[in-house]
């Protein structure tokens, strides 16, 4: 079974009402379980899902044995928002659900936990604002969450005219947590209270990444001194230093094949697992760009293929490194494409049914 990596792929399982007005009907029944060959490169579907309604993020503890899961709802028991979903995860892959708590804003679609497995934080992207909990010792959330309600709009009218918290992510130390508002085009800082499991509300500060970028997602480096923004609206990524608190950027490039429009958003950001090339992918043009990270961690383009399914709105690296599976949010499938480890370059091998998958974590 070494060769065999177990993926829960998040699905939207209820009809939904997006920023754009676009009316979205989801195909999944909530957490779906899949196994992937490392060798083949197949996809196999293994038993029934876990049914939750629309599932759309879903993050593994780092010890494995939690899972994570954002329902991306308006109303959650009759009040305003979402909720999140805890789950034990047994050897044999199977969720058993610990608890379920309102996240106090709409729309929740992000969520992480720090490595000692002390707190969890939700973005709420709709309601704009952030959920935080302490953890129990079974990996539960404790309480009521403390929720940060970010305030202000941007540039676009469309997409900025309020705040929308796209995610939520731990510096390498732990000693911050980086807030990435599409809608107000920042980066905010907390310093992190671990033995509270809170966040520093007064304490923060803020990094704005220029107008109408929309940043989505983060992503630091191992050794935690380079962090990679994927801007949903401009279709960019940036790079930026980082030290003790602080952002400087170094460099802006293009995740665009053919130039931009504003039918085409960045979707999903990652590493490969020797940090040699990093990965992007843009709906619309539904492609998947490629660049090596360089020795003074600056990236060049190596190329920008496409995604193989429509709308990769997710995509991850199989623990092997040698695969990656992108979600097609609107054609109901994933791709997979075999990594050359040396030039970092994808070949697509295969694709798989899977109903409206926009998240997978292994």
């Amino acid at each position: 079974m070494d060769q065999i990596a177990r993926f829960y792929v998040g699905t939207y399982s209820r009809p939904l009402i997006f920023g754009t007005g676009e009316v979205f009907e989801g195909k999944g029944k909530g957490i779906h379980p899949y196994l992937f060959d490392m060798e083949k490169g197949t996809l196999m579907e293994e038993g029934a899902p876990t049914e939750t309604a629309n599932p759309s993020f879903v993050s593994l503890s780092a010890d494995k044995k939690l899972l994570y899961a954002v329902n991306e709802l308006t109303t959650f028991e009759g009040k305003k928002g979402g909720a999140l979903n805890t789950y034990r995860r047994a050897e044999n892959g199977e969720l058993t659900l610990l608890s379920q708590k309102a996240t106090g804003g709409e729309d929740p679609c992000h969520v992480v936990t720090d490595r000692e497995r002390k707190m969890v934080l939700v973005s709420n992207y709709s309601g704009g604002s952030l959920a935080v909990w302490p953890l129990d010792k079974d990996g539960a959330p404790v309480g009521e969450a403390q929720v940060i309600q970010h305030t202000g709009k941007g540039r676009n009218p469309v997409r900025q005219e309020g705040p929308h918290v796209h995610s939520i992510t731990f510096t390498r130390d732990e000693k911050y947590a980086v807030a990435a508002d599409l809608g107000l085009d920042e980066l905010v800082l907390y310093p992190v209270d671990k033995e509270e499991g809170r966040l520093k509300e007064e304490e923060k500060t803020i990094f704005r990444t220029g107008k109408e970028k929309g940043p989505r997602l983060t992503l630091f480096n191992q050794t935690g001194d380079r962090c990679y923004v994927a801007c949903e609206l401009s279709c960019e990524v940036l790079v930026l230093s980082y030290e003790n608190g602080n952002f400087t950027l170094l460099q802006t490039l293009s995740t665009l094949k053919n130039g931009w429009s504003p039918e085409n958003t960045a979707a999903d950001i990652h590493l490969s697992k020797d940090e040699k090339f990093l990965y992007v992918s843009s709906r619309g043009e539904d492609t998947i760009a490629v660049y090596q990270v360089q020795e003074d961690d600056l990236l060049s383009l190596v190329e920008i293929v496409p995604a193989g399914v429509k709308t990769p709105r997710n995509f991850a690296i199989d623990p092997s490194g040698k695969w990656l599976l992108a979600g097609g949010q609107n054609s109901d499938t994933v791709a997979v494409h075999r990594i050359d480890t040396e030039t970092g370059k994808l070949t697509l091998t295969q694709t798989f049914e899977v109903p409206t998958p926009v998240c997978l974590c292994s």
